[in-house]
């Protein structure tokens, strides 16, 4: 742990929970050093958490995403009482961003610009490594079989639904993750990837973000172009805004789930035609429009292909 210190002749500032935007772009301007690699940062008890990371487009990170899943990993049992604090960040937000703030976190604040405000502070600094992502002991079997296709929707649905079968289950609820598993499809029905969630101790390890990102982990890739996600809840405000900023063309992506969400975190996501989060990030109208998801119903459950889905919408 190292310790930055801030000479100038303004008065001292304790770090206090609730910072001040002139004290936040402070702390991001020591910080970036005049980089241009967007940091995030969360102020508790006396040290600055940070994480930094190149924004690329369709890829499962960004600094906001490194911290929050980091500070989880670095402390399940009190990780949801640090990423209350308010998070700070020089990069752009993102659906993906702010979807796992509101599912895992509390609050974000975008900085315009680092600027020197000449304030003199001393804290602690502890930088956010990167989590790597491993495939788990499932994906290592599926790696090892010969490829996988299935005949239809429901066939891969009812596959699915049997992966929730593997999801560890503990004696008090709060200690289990929750049955859900996600497919990641090809245009032909080929499995490329599957995940179950395992949040137990991690609150952003929901299926489909396990699925995006050990599939970007494995290949490099963003959810490709006409191929099916599949899950048996329906996406959360987290997950959705995963799909949507890690898919190489959301026009032509498909999301089929089975079970309702009822939880005000998945109600109304950006996944959703005409939701807040869908005009809160794009302005054509083609795209405010679009419904890539839908629920497993007859008319979808015959559809073969992305082109079949189309008739159905």
């Amino acid at each position: 742990m190292s310790e930055l210190q801030i000479s100038t002749q303004s008065p001292a500032h304790d770090l206090t929970p609730n910072l001040t935007q002139e004290l936040a772009e402070q702390i991001a301007h020591e910080l970036t050093h005049g980089e241009q690699i967007p940091i995030a940062f969360l102020v508790r008890d006396q040290t600055i958490y940070f994480s930094r990371a190149e924004m690329r487009a369709h890829t499962p990170y960004s600094p906001v995403v490194h911290l929050i899943q980091g500070i989880y990993d670095l402390d399940p049992l009190n990780a949801f009482r640090f990423v209350r604090k308010r998070i700070y960040t020089t990069a752009r937000l993102t659906p993906m961003c702010l979807g796992m703030v509101k599912v895992a976190a509390q609050r974000v604040s975008e900085l315009s610009r680092p600027r020197d405000h000449q304030l003199k502070f001393h804290f602690d600094l502890r930088e956010i490594i990167p989590r790597k992502m491993l495939p788990s002991a499932l994906t290592q079997l599926f790696l090892n079989q010969s490829p996988i296709r299935f005949q239809s929707v429901p066939e891969a649905m009812n596959h699915a639904r049997a992966l929730t079968h593997q999801v560890s289950q503990a004696e008090q609820r709060y200690e289990s993750d929750r049955p859900i598993a996600a497919l990641l499809l090809s245009r032909d029905l080929k499995l490329l990837e599957f995940a179950v969630n395992t949040n137990a101790r991690n609150r952003t390890l929901h299926a489909e973000v396990n699925l995006i990102q050990t599939y970007y982990a494995r290949t490099g890739s963003a959810v490709p172009s006409d191929s099916f996600i599949i899950s048996t809840r329906k996406p959360c405000r987290m997950c959705a805004g995963m799909i949507w900023h890690c898919a190489e063309d959301i026009q032509n992506l498909n999301i089929i789930y089975d079970e309702e969400d009822t939880g005000p975190n998945a109600r109304s996501t950006i996944l959703n035609a005409e939701s807040y989060d869908r005009k809160r990030f794009v302005s054509a109208p083609h795209l405010i429009s679009l419904q890539p998801e839908k629920r497993l119903t007859e008319s979808v459950a015959k559809a073969r292909s992305p082109l079949d889905l189309i008739s159905v919408i």
